[in-house]
């Protein structure tokens, strides 16, 4: 198989005594992220039926009063906004105190959705390349009605039917462990200036047995989906998420799959595998450890009616400042498990920046990760990318700017080694959108890094992703980064 001029090998074989394939390892991940065509697809094939999907789509999705949501309602003793089933999720009001001058106090609207959902992507090899089974799939608050998700993304409450919908096709294969093998089984948040300790369950499973699919699912590589993340708006948040807790890093300093050359997939590459760098596992470890030690987060939930601040109109629940995220109502028609809905959903004013600051250092490259505070954080801090600035939450109290953030405002068109804009969940946020960026400076420019940031290599990034360390704009992040 040739990619990018390279013929590629994999170390994949059929077991002859169980008839099982091999269990997917970090390098078959590698050879799937250098791979941009196969027997089963190539980047062409896949934007035609994505193409072919948007224009098929029968989705529409239009702003409502609360007073005509449907099975939700505003709790008459706390006015908080809940579904009638107790299910699904509640916005509640929160009242906030940290240590940090910027975050002295302020009162917001949050999302509660205690229950996991599952975020899950079916692997399966073709032609000895592991392949990804990803999904066509609409959400109220896609800017584009389709994007291209995990092959299972279902909160508990609509894989157990709550709905009464549909049961999301292949969840079989998640929930029934003798119908594949289980890679990837971890707990990851999701935006936590939004949502109060949501998690997710992001789940990558082997399936050996062959079974045919809808004419909504496709087969691509990790290599195609990676390139499509080129594009804005294309590959969805929860798949980004999952993707990035896949395991690419090898034991090997050397591997005969990876390039060789000065390009900046090189220089990702031997970041996911250098053995050698700044900070050790333990250090990074420690600095965390630290960082939550020395850090006060005290929240408070509140009625939502009683928010300081906060406008409640028949449309929307909203900062008097014009300046955050609002709660609106929408109503939806859509082919999907369940044809017609309404619901809450957030709506967000500004476009938000993400961005890595990167520098080799002794020719590694290593990514400034920052330990930030929200309110929904489950342990005071959370590990983020280096500037992760969704909107003027940060600033409804002060003139504070996050740190480093003129760093990826204009920068020089040389440093910028990757910056497209991506959606956010779009089955909870309104055309939520965010540019993501990487930003490298050069070797010999001195930087002062404050106490709450930290350089790491991608190797131990990838590592502390899969402990569930890092948040869901860094996962997205690192998801989109190109590494054919």
């Amino acid at each position: 198989m040739r990619d990018n001029g390279l013929t590629l090998q994999s170390t994949y074989s059929t077991n002859a005594i169980s008839g099982l394939t091999p269990q997917i390892s970090a390098h078959d991940f590698q050879l799937s992220a250098r791979t941009l065509a196969t027997s089963q697809a190539n980047l062409e094939t896949c934007l035609q039926w994505h193409a072919e999907h948007l224009k098929r789509a029968q989705f529409n999705v239009w702003q409502i009063p609360f007073s005509q949501l449907t099975d939700w309602k505003f709790d008459e003793s706390t006015g908080d906004l809940m579904h009638s089933s107790g299910r699904f999720f509640r916005v509640q009001g929160l009242r906030a105190k940290t240590d940090l001058a910027h975050l002295n106090g302020w009162e917001q609207p949050i999302v509660n959705q205690p229950e996991f959902g599952i975020l899950g992507i079916i692997v399966k090899y073709f032609d000895g390349i592991p392949h990804l089974l990803m999904q066509a799939k609409v959400e109220p608050g896609n800017i584009n009605s389709v994007q291209l998700s995990p092959t299972v993304q279902a909160t508990r409450s609509n894989y157990t039917r709550v709905h009464k919908g549909k049961t999301p096709l292949y969840l079989e294969y998640f929930i029934d462990r003798t119908r594949s093998r289980f890679i990837i089984d971890t707990l990851q948040t999701e935006q936590n200036s939004r949502f109060l300790g949501k998690r997710n369950r992001n789940m990558v499973v082997q399936v050996d047995e062959d079974f045919s699919i809808d004419e909504h699912f496709c087969w691509v590589t990790l290599g195609q989906i990676r390139r499509l993340m080129q594009i804005d708006n294309m590959v969805n948040m929860n798949a980004r998420s999952v993707i990035a807790c896949m395991p690419l890093e090898s034991s090997l300093k050397t591997s005969p799959l990876l390039p060789s050359d000065s390009s900046f997939s090189s220089i990702l590459w031997r970041s996911i595998n250098a053995i050698e760098s700044l900070h050790s596992q333990n250090d990074v470890l420690s600095w965390l450890t630290e960082q939550k030690a020395i850090h006060e987060l005290n929240i408070d939930l509140l009625p939502l009616r009683t928010l300081r601040q906060w406008q409640h109109t028949e449309t929307e629940i909203k900062h008097c400042s014009g300046n955050s995220f609002s709660i609106i109502a929408v109503a939806v028609e859509a082919q999907r498990e369940v044809a017609n809905w309404s619901q809450p959903i957030v709506a967000q004013s500004n476009i938000g920046l993400v961005g890595w600051l990167a520098q080799q250092i002794d020719g590694v490259l290593h990514v400034l990760v920052q330990a930030k505070i929200e309110v929904g954080n489950l342990d005071i801090v959370e590990m983020t990318s280096t500037l992760s600035y969704l909107d003027r939450i940060d600033m409804l109290t002060s003139n504070w700017q996050p740190a480093f953030i003129d760093c990826f405002i204009n920068p020089p068109a040389n440093r910028v080694r990757f910056s497209s804009i991506q959606s956010e969940e779009g089955g909870r946020f309104y055309r939520m959108l965010n540019r993501y960026m990487l930003v490298e400076i050069p070797e010999d420019e001195q930087i002062d890094v404050p106490p709450g940031f930290i350089w790491m290599t991608l190797r131990q990034v990838l590592e502390f992703v899969r402990l569930g360390f890092f948040s869901v704009e860094a996962r997205s992040l690192l998801a989109c980064l190109d590494l054919a």
